[in-house]
């Protein structure tokens, strides 16, 4: 590899806004082909990107020739009116961006061998071409009663949860979860993460995990997936609001049966 610094350049080292003239996209290989450049390009940015990092640690195949037709589990549904505290959740939402959710969750400064992640994956939305400010969805962890039920039905030991709201033209990108504050609290427990859907799929909203499309759910689907190897995103471009209830946490003996059969729940005043 023998990358070189554009002009406008001081250094090889990957912008942090959209305008900087620095990163490794301007960089130039001193002799060789175009082809040869792009490709030292791609090796340069490996050593700095979050999304190759998930990829090391995930057991996922990466190869689009191959249709997923298992990458999540529909474990059930509940069944309940949860309208007024969605209504109130709407009130209490904030914006959440890539350039601050490591912020909200304590780990702006968390790091591994290839730098600050929080950084890391601001130059993988910005050497993509994207705006690490642009909204991802709205977010709270106020939540009511039948929230609360669901979260309890899961059994789960330690829980936490937050309202994943995205609302129209909101998008997260392809990415691999990191519950490293889940996950270094105890590393011989299993950490499980639930979506549950709080209204109706909408045409033009979707999840995608691996590269297998979630669409048409219901109020009240649970979904599952392999957190740490599944990647996935999601957006939203109906004209309606797209509510989700996350919840994460270590797998119990109750848990573990949901799992195995899907069923459904009717939660009347916040009880089953």
């Amino acid at each position: 590899m023998a990358l070189t610094l554009h002009s406008m350049q001081s250094s090889l080292a990957r912008p942090t806004r959209p305008k900087d003239p620095n990163g490794i996209a301007h960089g130039s290989r001193s002799g060789g082909t175009a082809a040869q450049t792009k490709a030292d390009r791609v090796v340069t940015k490996a050593a700095y990107t979050n999304w190759e990092l998930g990829k090391e640690l995930s057991n996922y195949h990466f190869d689009k020739s191959i249709k997923d037709t298992e990458a999540f589990q529909l474990c059930g549904r509940f069944v309940g009116d949860w309208e007024d505290e969605l209504e109130k959740a709407y009130e209490t939402m904030e914006t959440v961006t890539w350039g601050n959710r490591w912020d909200k969750k304590g780990l702006s400064k968390k790091s591994d061998p290839r730098g600050v992640l929080k950084e890391n994956e601001l130059k993988d939305i910005i050497d993509a071409g994207g705006d690490p400010e642009q909204p991802m969805y709205h977010g709270t962890r106020d939540i009511g009663p039948q929230m609360q039920q669901m979260i309890d039905i899961l059994g789960m030991e330690n829980p936490r949860h937050k309202l994943h709201i995205q609302l129209t033209g909101e998008s997260v990108a392809m990415h691999l979860d990191k519950h490293y504050e889940a996950e270094e609290k105890d590393d011989d427990k299993e950490v499980r993460r639930f979506l549950i859907a709080l209204a109706d799929w909408e045409p033009g909203q979707f999840i995608v995990f691996g590269n297998q499309i979630c669409e048409r759910w219901i109020a009240g689907s649970i979904l599952t997936f392999e957190w740490k190897d599944m990647p996935h995103g999601t957006a939203n471009a109906s004209l309606h609001k797209r509510p989700l209830l996350s919840v994460v946490g270590y797998v119990t003996e109750t848990t573990q049966d949901l799992l195995c059969k899907e069923r459904t729940w009717t939660l009347v005043n916040g009880k089953r």
